[in-house]
């Protein structure tokens, strides 16, 4: 399993009764809008970063967003109804990212490789622009539910 570096904005209460007085739907779209830019900061610290042999890698640093329905409850194994909003700015994998070992003749997704083994660029790249994302996020969160607050 990939390591993960989440950013979770709370104790803005204001923004945030506001935000929970709008509809789930319209919560969604301002809290998505919000994001995605601040996530651009990161995945343009990742290009930058990025080692570059054959350019795979750095073409496929994307921006993508989804909606985690169902979290798995680890005791009872029953699951819970999350309806939680993630951009996460990652490396998609298709036939290019993955290589063959000449040692062992196993697939193996190659930015893993080169991000655990030789070179923590994803991560170097999420702590030296997250601020930025956070504070870009907060303001364009903020601007967003005070535009959809004032249309109801």
């Amino acid at each position: 399993m990939a390591a993960q570096n989440k950013v979770v904005i709370t104790g803005i209460g204001s923004i945030d009764r506001k935000l929970r007085s709008l509809p789930l739907k319209v919560q969604k779209k301002v809290v998505r809008q919000s994001m995605r830019p601040g996530m651009k900061i990161v995945a343009a610290a990742a290009l930058a970063l990025a080692p570059v042999l054959s350019g795979i890698l750095k073409a496929h640093i994307v921006v993508k967003a989804g909606l985690q329905r169902y979290q798995k409850k680890k005791r009872a194994g029953k699951r819970l109804k999350l309806d939680e909003v993630s951009i996460d700015v990652r490396i998609d994998a298709d036939a290019a990212t993955k290589k063959t070992s000449k040692k062992t003749g196993e697939t193996v997704f190659y930015p893993a490789v080169v991000e655990y083994k030789y070179d923590d660029f994803m991560l170097r790249a999420f702590r030296s622009a997250g601020d930025a994302a956070r504070r870009t996020t907060l303001r364009l969160l903020k601007a967003g539910v005070e535009r959809e607050a004032k249309g109801r």
